[in-house]
């Protein structure tokens, strides 16, 4: 299962990452969640996290940008090589 979080201070930039990120799970067919994360508590953690910030399996790999679902894809991809590029 790949794990998908995005951290950032809850508004449409963040809202709309999160989208992104399911799609992309939905689109690659894959087992995966992918967690909201915008309480001041999460945010905290992250001190020089400029948001949103997406995290694939703990790893940050995305932090400030606004991701399209094939970006998200991509990113999915170059963490999990093992899954083909032929499945979108």
């Amino acid at each position: 299962m790949i794990h998908l979080e995005i951290v950032g201070h809850d508004g449409p930039d963040t809202r709309l990452l999160a989208e992104s990120a399911k799609t992309a799970v939905s689109r690659l067919g894959v087992r995966g969640d992918v967690h909201l994360a915008s309480d001041h508590a999460a945010i905290s953690q992250y001190r020089s996290l400029v948001g949103p910030g997406l995290f694939i399996d703990g790893v940050l790999v995305s932090t400030g940008s606004l991701l399209s679902s094939e970006d998200v894809c991509d990113l999915i991809r170059w963490r999990h090589p093992e899954l083909s590029y032929t499945l979108t």
